[in-house]
């Protein structure tokens, strides 16, 4: 099976045209401060990836939910969050978990 998704749509309508608030977070960088958020939640290496890679180049920071992902592993312009999206209780705490390390999302992706 062949996916395509056409990233020349999804770059036209997710282009990044008004700031959001942030809450204070030590370790944001002034730059960052000013790059919207996408939150992709079930963040594969297929789908997820690929619209990653496409917002990424439209200038939004990342933040990727996924049962495989290490917090660890996060750097400056990527967050990963662990998510069991087989267990709903768990979806609420990963916005809490994002809202407080980089502030509100402009764009979330479910991919579940």
């Amino acid at each position: 099976m062949n996916i395509h998704i056409d990233t020349t749509t999804l770059s036209s309508n997710l282009s990044p045209t008004r700031q959001i608030p942030r809450s204070n977070s030590h370790a944001r960088t002034k730059q960052n401060m000013t790059k919207p958020i996408a939150f992709i939640i079930g963040a594969g290496k297929n789908i997820g990836a690929s619209t990653a890679k496409a917002l990424r180049s439209k200038g939004y920071r990342i933040a990727l939910a996924a049962r495989s992902l290490k917090p660890e592993d996060s750097t400056s312009e990527t967050l990963h969050l662990t998510l069991d999206l087989s267990k709903p209780e768990s979806v609420g705490p990963a916005f809490a978990s994002l809202w407080k390390k980089w502030g509100e999302p402009s764009v979330v992706f479910y991919n579940g």
